[in-house]
């Protein structure tokens, strides 16, 4: 935990492995044995710079993000309105299909007269595909969350969390400042997962290293706060109708939880530091494809998302900056954001479904 400042220029190549669709058919995939790609010819700008340097509203929700509380992992009041939202939502746009009265009339209709035009599918897949992403797959994941939280006793969780305050903690917190893609095309045929181009990128890290006490709580209030049963901001939040779709671009569910403080800790900061870290990488890089199923890269096993923009060969550029500093303590604003895939197919799905 010191000031510094790191600047690093490389040129590297790096081994990978690759499990991969093939380009014009999703059932049939690819494998790439551990090999290399040949070194491209790059430019590189040695002179460049953080993107973006302004990092208050980071600052901000690092600071909340990372103050210590006793809660457990699953949020009962959030699980319940969730269930409510999809509740919401079907009655507004699945229960059609079930509606006996509808299908009556849509059958005379048929009998009356010929179609004019064939079946159309996008609206019962679109209703199928809401049915799992907001009802079916979440209730699963939280029963799992629900299952693991059973097996621990609040009273020993209280008792484990009242220990480790007296020892030395350390907190983190990461948010992407900025991020820029220069003239970076895929690659022809069952070459796409790949492209040569340029990608930058500027992220925020804050580290807190600190020690707490924790005044312990009665046994019912403890059961309240560990399985989130207390109503909050968070919780009232939740309860609106469709708010899921708005923390789809801003972060209101995760600022109001940050947030709320627990009010039986005295936290006791023995220092925070601040760092920004900025990369460029020009050559062949990774490209966002959610037909890469899997690769190894360097060793390390990646799926998803984490595989993107990897450098594969070429030359990379780093500055690394920390310095140490004191907490923001302003409130954590929401973050504006970009939906990601699924949540703009989520979107989409709804106005197909309401149409």
């Amino acid at each position: 935990m010191n000031n510094c400042y790191h600047s690093n220029i490389q040129a590297k190549n790096y081994p990978f492995a690759l499990y991969t669709q093939v380009y014009y058919d999703v059932n049939r995939f690819l494998r790439y044995n551990y090999y290399r790609l040949p070194f491209p010819n790059v430019t590189f700008d040695a002179e460049f710079q953080h993107l973006q340097t302004e990092h208050s509203g980071p600052s901000r929700r690092a600071w909340w993000s990372m103050q210590p509380r006793f809660e457990g992992e699953v949020q009962m009041l959030n699980f319940l309105f969730e269930l409510k939202d999809f509740k919401d939502l079907a009655k507004h746009i699945l229960k059609p299909y079930e509606s006996g009265v509808k299908l009556s009339k849509l059958n005379k209709f048929l009998r009356s007269r010929p179609p004019r035009k064939m079946f159309d599918p996008s609206k019962p897949a679109a209703a199928g595909f809401l049915t799992w992403n907001l009802a079916i797959a979440p209730f699963i994941r939280d029963l799992a969350s629900i299952h693991a939280q059973l097996a621990t006793l609040v009273r020993e969780a209280q008792q484990e969390f009242l220990s480790q305050g007296s020892e030395l903690q350390s907190s983190h917190f990461s948010e992407l400042l900025g991020e820029e893609i220069g003239q970076l095309t895929p690659n022809t045929a069952n070459n796409y997962w790949w492209g040569l181009g340029t990608h930058q990128s500027t992220k925020f890290t804050a580290t807190m290293h600190y020690q707490y006490a924790y005044a312990m709580r009665s046994t019912i209030d403890a059961f309240v706060k560990y399985w989130g049963l207390s109503f909050t901001a968070e919780a009232f939040w939740n309860m609106i109708p469709f708010s899921f779709i708005w923390d789809y671009f801003q972060t209101i569910a995760k600022s109001l939880h940050a947030m709320r403080i627990d009010k039986n800790v005295t936290l006791e900061v023995h220092d925070y530091a601040e760092s920004l870290l900025t990369q460029l990488r020009s050559g062949n890089l990774v490209m966002p494809d959610d037909r890469i199923c899997a690769m190894v890269f360097d060793g390390e096993f990646i799926t998803g998302t984490k595989a993107y923009y990897r450098l594969l060969a070429g030359i990379e550029g780093t500055i690394y900056e920390r310095r140490i500093t004191e907490p923001d303590y302003g409130p954590a604003l929401p973050k504006f954001k970009i939906p990601k895939g699924k949540q703009w197919a989520t979107m989409g799905a709804i106005v197909r479904c309401m149409l």
